[in-house]
């Protein structure tokens, strides 16, 4: 299983590196446009750094990774996030999956939204001429299933902008998960490749998408710990993705999450790490933290994340299973 998993990780990469030499480093920094979907769902996600690739495995996989529908362990699965970003910026996520029939893996539809808010606009001279308000949407479909014994999936999108202009084109993501591999099936890895589209255009150019090729894992590192009466589950996950960006230097993201089933109710800490930030804002940015619970299907996430001089940044999204 591992050999047809690089086989397939290099045959999502390779199509894309002789885009390599013009992007992939600082000097592309600005150069793309839908920024917005960089922009993360899911506050569990966002609290372990963004390392959610190789976990992803609900409604929330259509933006993580497709091949996370694959493993859905409910028949279906709805996701919700609405984010105050900074200023009077807001975005927000909602996406919906189901089982098909036979087998025959699942399918899921999303909404990726961002309202910047109203904008003063002036003339050439600086004289007020009223105010704009630019939009940005995403709209979603994809499927996952299992192959060879590997997730696969794929999802297509139409994406929409408006600043004074409007322009939209259409994108695709696809990628693979392998589970349960090596160390008593506790290792899952995973590749997927965002945002493969012509770019939005304006005026007479085309600005690409913000592509980005990124490989996963995660790995269960401990469970059912002995010692507390007081639980009766207690498991630790560790998640890393490397991120390869068109506009900009690699980097890297880690989380580490720690759940306790307390009864019925289980709750969950998780701290991670975001290289992305650094050197792009000055304060503390970077490391995230939150927590989580589930009751009677319902999971409720919370993520706080320091944007550095920007201030704090908070997100709560919630999910139900049925």
């Amino acid at each position: 299983m591992l050999g047809i998993f690089i086989f397939v990780a290099m045959a999502i990469l390779l199509p894309f590196q002789t885009a390599s030499a013009a992007g992939f480093s600082t000097k592309a920094k600005g150069t793309t446009s839908a920024n917005f979907l960089k922009l993360a769902p899911g506050a569990r996600a966002i609290a372990m750094g963004e390392a959610y690739s190789a976990l992803t495995d609900d409604s929330l996989a259509l933006y993580w990774n497709p091949a996370g529908l694959s493993y859905m362990a409910s028949r279906h699965s709805v996701n919700f996030m609405h984010a105050l970003y900074v200023e009077e910026i807001n975005f927000g996520y909602a996406a919906y999956a189901a089982k098909l029939p036979n087998n025959l893996g699942s399918i899921a539809t999303s909404v990726h939204y961002l309202n910047v808010g109203a904008i003063d606009q002036t003339d050439t001279i600086g004289n007020p001429i009223g105010s704009y308000s630019p939009k940005d949407a995403a709209y979603a479909l994809g499927w996952g299933g299992k192959f060879f014994g590997l997730g696969f999936g794929l999802s297509g999108k139409y994406i929409s902008s408006k600043i004074l202009n409007s322009a939209s084109t259409y994108a695709a993501d696809i990628g693979v998960q392998a589970r349960q591999l090596f160390s008593y099936e506790k290792l899952t890895l995973a590749a997927t490749a965002k945002n493969i589209g012509p770019g939005l255009k304006f005026h007479q150019e085309r600005d690409p998408l913000p592509f980005e090729f990124r490989l996963g894992s995660s790995y269960l590192v401990v469970e059912n710990l002995p010692g507390s009466d007081y639980f009766t589950h207690d498991s630790v996950i560790a998640t890393m993705d490397a991120v390869f960006p068109i506009d900009n230097e690699p980097y890297g993201a880690f989380g580490l999450e720690h759940a306790k089933i307390f009864g019925d109710i289980p709750v969950a800490g998780r701290l991670g790490f975001n290289s992305r930030s650094w050197g792009d804002l000055s304060g503390f940015s970077g490391v995230s933290l939150g927590f989580g619970t589930i009751y009677k299907n319902l999971t409720v996430d919370y993520t706080l994340a320091p944007l550095g001089e920007l201030g704090l940044t908070h997100r709560m999204s919630v999910g139900y299973a049925f």
